[in-house]
């Protein structure tokens, strides 16, 4: 059966997110980005269409935006070595009227940490490149069935 569309209703917005980081909330993030992919390989034969494809390659990325006092307290919280700590992030969508959504970064480091100051009103920031080292959980699934 079709579920009819919201005219009006709520949808998640970046407001609606919770950023948990080894089970300390964090507010002040003004953007997160991530992402996965695999990359299946073909089999290629005297045909143009493939005989048949591998699993493929899983990669992730992402990155994440903070101000600098949440980055220092980041920091603070992950020690001296920040570069080296393996971590997790759970990313939590709640909208009035929308289930509850949960994805999770089960394991992540920091690879690159890059700061933005500008002329102007708005707070510095620290842009975070992560690396992130096992499959995403996209609200409980995830992209890749099993580890190779």
């Amino acid at each position: 059966m079709a579920t009819q569309p919201k005219v009006n209703g709520n949808r998640y917005s970046f407001a609606s997110i919770e950023i948990d980081i080894r089970g300390r909330k964090f507010r002040g993030i003004s953007e997160i980005n991530y992402s996965d992919g695999l990359d299946p390989g073909m089999a290629r034969g005297t045909s143009p269409i493939p005989l048949a494809h591998t699993q493929g390659d899983y990669e992730a990325e992402g990155d994440l935006t903070m101000f600098r006092k949440e980055f220092d307290e980041l920091t603070q919280l992950l020690g001296d070595g920040f570069g080296e700590v393996e971590f997790p992030i759970t990313i939590t969508y709640a909208s009035r009227g929308e289930p509850t959504v949960t994805d999770r970064l089960p394991a992540v480091r920091i690879k690159k940490p890059s700061a933005s100051n500008s002329q102007g009103n708005d707070p510095s920031a620290i842009k975070l490149d992560l690396a992130i080292l096992t499959p995403i959980e996209w609200n409980g699934r995830r992209l890749v069935s099993r580890d190779a």
